[in-house]
């Protein structure tokens, strides 16, 4: 969004609460009052996640109903104000606010969690790597999307001076699962009702490592989704992340996003 554009749009919102008044200011002048935190954002793109959002004319259910959205209507989330976006929506032209419990950004910042030492060594001793160490790193097939976010992420490594990260059986698994798992259970989170946080899920498919992440995005493209993460320092940071060694990748078609999309790495 043009950059002139988006400050005309937030001026108008802040002028518009401004003269409508916050409920909280009609208390009395000495009483304190806890006006909600302000927070600019780089503006991204939010998809509503509720049957039917209403969009207001200030940060509080007190304010006018503007608009109302449906699920799946994407609206572009320029600022937050406590727990409210400000939103625009170039379909209509309406500038207000929503609950952003009901709005999902398009990239998601994602998780890095270092194992713990335990986590990544076998019991058996302390006599360095085994056969039994080494991941299973078949000739794996990969569909049309899966290989290019694999080519994606491996270009930018080399960018980097990175190696590439190489596609291992048990971690293609997992990722797969929970694309699949986001879709079937309609959430959109790194936590799963169903396995867990990502490190539960690795764990439980008995994968060992030193470090892990995951990325999840939803979007209409392979590129969309990755352009999206190298805009987010946590995405970008577990994409060429130097301990890494191990990618898996799962894409799901989606009613709701297009796709989504799962990156799961593992270090060890």
């Amino acid at each position: 969004m043009n950059k002139k554009v988006l400050f005309l749009l937030l001026l108008l919102l802040s002028i518009a609460v401004t003269l409508t008044g916050l409920p909280a200011m009609a208390q009395n002048a000495d009483q304190e009052v806890d006006l909600p935190v302000f927070r600019g954002m780089t503006s991204s793109v939010g998809v509503v996640v509720a049957d039917y959002l209403n969009v207001r004319q200030g940060p509080s259910t007190d304010y006018e109903v503007l608009q109302v959205l449906k699920a799946g209507d994407r609206v572009w989330v320029l600022a937050q104000i406590g727990e409210w976006y400000a939103v625009y929506d170039e379909n209509t032209g309406c500038l207000g606010t929503v609950n952003s419990n009901y709005v999902m950004l398009e990239e998601e910042v994602s998780a890095e969690v270092p194992a713990s030492k335990n986590d990544s060594e076998k019991s058996g001793g302390d006599d360095g790597n085994t056969e039994d160490d080494e991941p299973v790193l078949k000739k794996l097939k990969l569909s049309k999307d899966e290989q290019a976010m694999l080519d994606l992420v491996n270009a930018e490594r080399a960018k980097a001076k990175l190696p590439p990260l190489e596609v291992h059986e048990t971690l293609m698994e997992t990722a797969r699962l929970k694309a699949n798992d986001m879709v079937e259970n309609n959430y959109f989170s790194h936590q799963s009702p169903k396995y867990g946080s990502p490190f539960d899920m690795m764990k439980e498919h008995k994968l060992e490592f030193r470090s892990a992440g995951e990325n999840i995005a939803g979007n209409k493209t392979v590129e969309g989704a990755f352009k999206a993460w190298m805009k987010k320092e946590g995405n970008k940071s577990n994409i060429l992340n130097p301990d890494y060694k191990y990618i898996g990748i799962g894409i799901c078609k989606s009613d709701r996003y297009g796709k989504v999309f799962v990156q799961q790495f593992i270090g060890n």
